[in-house]
């Protein structure tokens, strides 16, 4: 149990300073890793919510963190992205819309789907403004699993496919007519 007051499901995340970081939807507990000693919380309540969030803090950037805030395990649709400012303890911004969780974050980009409205987006790290954004054919009904961002690609997956979208491009690639959870490691 995390002092943020997390029921649980919800996975830490490490920074390479040795920082473990535990979200529980409303506040953020900063941790040594290797005493377990609180080294502060972020957020409005720091005794936590106590739900079962089902989410982890994204590390992207030095001193930035990332997590899905608001909401709960029964309507994941309804949380929005919230930016921590680790250096200054300090709530960077909060997204206007509702994404899905398990984004991703990458080279101070993160990426997130979204079904109110249905749409992938980019978001810049620092300021949480949509940089692009990608939707679906019709036919797809709802962003669903995990998204996983490599140095070129994107993939995102929705109730009728799994694709593989091109940064620099900004559209898809590829597509396989079979969604799925994705996950990558080295060979």
């Amino acid at each position: 149990e995390a002092p943020a007051g997390t029921a649980g499901m919800n996975s830490p995340a490490l920074d390479d300073a040795g920082r473990l970081y535990a979200h529980n939807g409303d506040s953020l507990a900063i941790l040594d890793a290797s005493t377990g000693a609180s080294l502060g919380t972020i957020g409005s309540q720091a005794g936590g919510t106590w739900i079962d969030f089902v989410g982890t803090a994204m590390v992207g950037a030095e001193n930035s963190v990332t997590a899905l805030w608001d909401g709960s395990w029964d309507d994941p649709d309804a949380r929005r992205l919230r930016n921590y400012a680790i250096d200054t303890r300090s709530v960077r911004w909060t997204s206007e819309k509702p994404y899905r969780r398990f984004p991703a974050v990458a080279k101070g980009v993160i990426y997130a789907t979204s079904n109110n409205p249905m749409s992938f987006d980019a978001l810049d790290e620092k300021t949480g403004q949509v940089l692009w954004s990608w939707s679906p054919p019709r036919e797809d009904n709802n962003f669903v699993h995990n998204v996983v961002v490599t140095d070129n690609l994107v993939f995102v997956s929705t109730s009728r496919a799994l694709y593989a979208l091109d940064i620099a491009q900004q559209k898809p690639v590829w597509q396989i007519n079979t969604p799925g959870y994705v996950a990558f490691s080295s060979s």
